[in-house]
């Protein structure tokens, strides 16, 4: 498996991917091109040899970055994907000038939680109801560093 950074030629694996990682809520292509033609920070993409394996969309603002999108296929998680994209993503926020990292779990994503808690992110709030009526979200924060 490899994490390289996606291009605009992406835009339609990353959109099918996010489709079936989140199928209640895909982004479409146009999202993707956009993203990718404005540069709000890295977009990720983890390939396993004859496949995307999952994908990762940060958004940049001051000192911070925002996680918007972090997944990995059903049928390949608990593998490390998700926890490549995270090591890989890093060292281009700190080369970028950020010093936090900021994401939102769902409150019911134990595996989700158990990886960000050991990549060293710690509560810092809850969205009520962000996920639906009876499903907060977690916001959680990471500090960067020069060495991470």
């Amino acid at each position: 498996m490899i994490v390289r950074d996606a291009g605009l030629a992406d835009a339609p694996v990353l959109a099918a991917l996010h489709g079936a990682v989140f199928p209640e809520g895909p982004w479409e292509v146009g999202f993707w091109r956009r993203a990718l033609t404005v540069g709000e920070g890295p977009i990720l993409l983890a390939e396993g040899p004859n496949a995307p394996l999952g994908l990762c969309a940060v958004r940049l603002a001051a000192d911070e970055a925002e996680i918007l999108t972090i997944g990995v296929l059903p049928a390949a998680r608990q593998g490390g994907i998700g926890r490549a994209l995270l090591t890989a993503l890093y060292p281009k926020l700190t080369a970028l000038g950020s010093s936090q990292l900021f994401l939102e779990v769902s409150e019911h994503n134990d595996a989700a939680q158990r990886l960000y808690e050991s990549e060293g992110f710690h509560e810092v709030g809850r969205r009520q109801h962000y996920y639906g009526p009876n499903e907060d979200a977690l916001l959680l924060a990471k500090a960067l560093s020069a060495a991470a």
